[in-house]
C-alpha cells in the first residue's frame, strides 16, 4: 500500500498536489478530529472496541487508545522491536475481540523483524499474527504475558512477504466470531514475479517450502498463505470445517482460505449479513480492495470460494505480462477454471476506461456497510471505500445478497485514507488519515430546512432508532419504528449465537416501539458480562445490533 508513496516522482507529485487542495464535502458533513489535537506516526488501522474505545495502529508497531475523545498518553503495546515497518511493510492490521469486556484480547497483524539486526530491507520475511490480553488491573495497557501467536510462530509457518510490500494487511471479525485477514501475494511489484527471484526466502528448513517459490502465483495456490482471505478460529488461529477449502486437517493450509487470487487486498470491510453460527460458512459479505499493478484498483466482493484471478487476471480482463510469461505447473493461469470480475474497477490514467467510468484510482481502500442514523438516510445501507492516492470517498448501493451497484463519489480531497471504520454503537463513521497522522469522526449538521435523519428515517420498514445506555447494567432499552403493523419478533442472542432472551413475539402497530431487556436470561438467570446481538425482524426485514452488558 505504501509503496505508492516511493513508486515515482510523478506518484509523489500527485499526492503533494492533492495534499493542497481543501476537502470537498457535502453540506453539512465535516471531518473532525477523534482526539483533537493529537497526532499519530503513520496510522495505519484502528479498531473500535465494543466499549467504545478506539485502538490506533501505527506502522512502526506501536498502539495507542482513544477514549473520550482523547489520545492516551501510554501505548496499549510497543512491538516495535518486533515489527519489521521498511518500506510498506509494518503494523498493518488490528481488531478487537467482541467480548474484549470478558477477555480483553487485541489481535495484531504485521511482518517481523525476525533477527534483530535493523537489516530491515531484507527480502525473506515474513507476516504473522499475534493476540494479546489486557492486564486485569488496567484494560489499556497490553499483559506481555498474554501473548499468544496463531499465525507465524516461525519463519516457515509464516505469511510469505518475499518484497517490499503486498504483506498481510487486514484483521475485522465476522458476524459469527470468525476472525478474516488479508495478505498480498509477496511479489515484487516492479516486474514480472513468476518465481525465482528471492532465493533466500525459500528452500532451507527454517524458511518457506521450495513450492512457494512461485512470486505472485502464489496467488493461485491454495497450498500458500498469501495472496488470500483467510478466515480462522481466533481462539486456536486454526481453519473452520465450514470453509470452502476445508481438508479436513485445520491445520492445513487451505482449511484457512475463505477466498484467494488477490494481489494486494490491504483493505477490506465487512457487512455484518452473516450468521451468528460459525458452523454456517457465513461470516458476512466482504468487499475487498484489490491494490493493482499498472492500470487497475478493483472492488471485489467475496461470499467466500471466489478465485478473483491475481496474477492471471486484473481489472477488465486478463494480465497478459502474467498469462504470456513462464509460469509453474502447480499454480499457473491454466489452473484458473473461473476469474470473477471485479465489481468495480478504476483505470490509472484514464477515468473513461474505469467501471464504472469517471474516476482514476492508484490505490483503493475497502470499507464497511453503514447502517446507522446518524447520517441522512441516503446514506444507510452503503458501503463506503476510499483511494488513498486520489483522495476520493465514495460509496455504493447494496441489495439484499450484499452485492454492490450505483458508485458515487461523496467527497474529495479527503486525505491519506488507509482506513475506514463504523462504530455501531454511536453511528460515526471514522477513517485514518496517514498523511495527515490522524483518525478523524464524519459530523453531521442538517442545514437550515433539510430533514434531519430522525424524522426522515420513517420511510423504511424497519428502523433502529437506538439502544441505550450501551454498554450497559443490569438493563438497556432499544427503540425502533415500524411503518406499518407487523409480526415482530425481537431475541438476543450471546456471542457464540445461543437465543439468551425473547423480548417480543407479536403483531405490532406502526410507530415508535420500546423494549426493554433487563439481562436476564429465558430462566431468570443474570447474563455475564460481555457481547451480545439483538435481531429484530417485523415481516421479512430484519435489523441486528451489538449491546455490551458491563456487570
Amino acid at each position: 500500500m505504501f509503496r505508492k508513496i516511493f513508486l515515482t516522482a510523478a506518484a509523489f507529485l500527485l499526492i503533494i498536489a492533492k495534499c493542497v487542495f481543501s476537502q470537498s464535502l457535502p453540506d453539512g458533513f465535516t471531518f473532525n478530529d477523534a482526539a483533537p489535537g493529537a497526532q499519530f506516526d503513520l496510522p495505519t488501522a484502528i479498531s473500535i472496541a465494543a466499549d467504545g474505545r478506539i485502538f490506533v495502529a501505527q506502522k512502526n508497531g506501536l498502539v495507542f487508545i482513544i477514549a473520550d475523545g482523547q489520545k492516551l498518553t501510554a501505548p496499549f503495546i510497543d512491538l516495535s522491536d518486533e515489527v519489521n515497518d521498511f518500506w510498506d511493510r509494518g503494523l498493518l492490521g488490528i481488531a478487537t475481540d467482541p467480548d474484549i469486556a470478558n477477555n480483553g484480547y487485541v489481535y495484531l497483524l504485521y511482518t517481523v523483524d525476525y533477527n534483530s539486526n535493523e537489516d530491515t530491507d531484507r527480502l525473506d520475511v515474513f507476516g504473522r499474527l499475534t493476540r494479546y490480553a489486557a492486564k486485569t488491573a488496567n484494560p489499556n495497557e497490553a499483559d506481555l504475558n498474554s501473548r499468544t501467536v496463531l499465525i507465524g510462530d516461525s519463519f516457515g509457518e509464516g505469511i510469505p512477504a518475499c518484497f517490499l510490500s503486498h504483506s498481510p494487511g487486514t484483521l475485522r471479525f465476522g458476524s459469527d466470531g470468525t476472525l478474516l485477514i488479508s495478505t498480498g501475494d509477496g511479489a515484487n511489484f516492479n516486474q514480472v514475479d513468476p518465481g525465482g527471484l528471492y532465493p533466500e526466502c525459500f528452500g532451507a528448513p527454517e524458511k518457506f517450502g521450495a513450492l512457494e517459490d512461485v512470486g505472485a502465483y502464489r496467488s493461485q495456490s491454495l497450498s500458500s498463505l498469501a495472496g488470500k482471505i483467510l478466515r480462522i478460529d481466533p481462539a486456536t488461529g486454526m481453519g473452520l470445517p465450514s470453509n470452502p477449502y476445508f481438508t479436513g486437517d485445520p491445520a492445513d493450509i487451505q482449511s484457512k482460505v475463505w477466498a484467494f487470487g488477490l494481489r494486494n487486498p490491504f483493505r477490506f470491510g465487512i457487512h455484518p449479513d452473516g450468521s451468528l453460527n460459525p458452523a454456517d460458512g457465513r461470516p458476512g459479505t466482504l468487499y475487498i480492495g484489490d491494490v493493482g499493478w499498472f492500470r487497475w484498483e478493483e472492488l471485489n466482493v467475496a461470499h467466500g470460494g471466489e478465485n478473483f484471478g491475481w496474477p492471471c487476471y486484473e481489472g477488465a480482463g486478463a494480465q497478459p505480462e502474467y498469462v504470456n510469461g513462464t509460469q509453474p505447473i502447480h499454480s499457473g493461469c491454466a489452473t484458473v477454471a473461473e476469474e470473477v470480475a471485479p465489481t468495480f474497477a478504476w483505470h490509472h490514467f484514464d477515468g473513461q476506461n474505469s467501471n464504472p467510468p469517471g474516476l482514476i484510482g492508484h490505490s483503493i481502500t475497502g470499507g464497511p456497510l453503514y447502517d446507522g442514523n446518524r447520517y441522512p438516510p441516503a446514506l444507510r445501507g452503503r458501503v463506503f471505500y476510499a483511494d488513498f492516492i486520489d483522495q476520493w470517498f465514495a460509496y455504493a448501493d447494496v441489495d439484499s445478497a450484499g452485492n454492490l451497484s450505483n458508485h458515487t463519489l461523496f467527497a474529495d480531497g479527503v486525505g491519506g485514507i488507509v482506513d475506514i471504520a463504523f462504530d455501531s454503537m454511536n453511528d460515526f463513521l471514522y477513517i485514518v488519515d496517514v498523511f495527515g497522522g490522524s483518525v478523524k469522526r464524519l459530523d453531521y449538521t442538517a442545514p437550515v430546512g433539510i430533514e434531519t435523519p430522525d424524522n426522515a428515517e420513517i420511510i423504511e420498514a424497519l428502523t433502529l432508532i437506538r439502544d441505550y445506555p450501551n454498554p450497559f447494567n443490569p438493563g438497556i432499552t432499544i427503540e425502533y419504528r415500524l411503518k406499518t403493523a407487523s409480526h415482530v419478533r425481537a431475541t438476543v442472542f450471546d456471542v457464540l449465537g445461543q437465543e439468551i432472551a425473547i423480548l417480543a413475539d407479536e403483531v405490532q402497530a406502526p410507530g415508535v416501539i420500546s423494549l426493554h431487556w433487563d439481562s436476564t436470561d429465558k430462566a431468570g438467570k443474570p447474563a455475564r458480562s460481555g457481547l451480545y446481538i439483538y435481531r429484530i425482524q417485523a415481516g421479512e426485514v430484519v435489523k441486528t445490533s451489538r449491546i455490551t452488558l458491563l456487570r
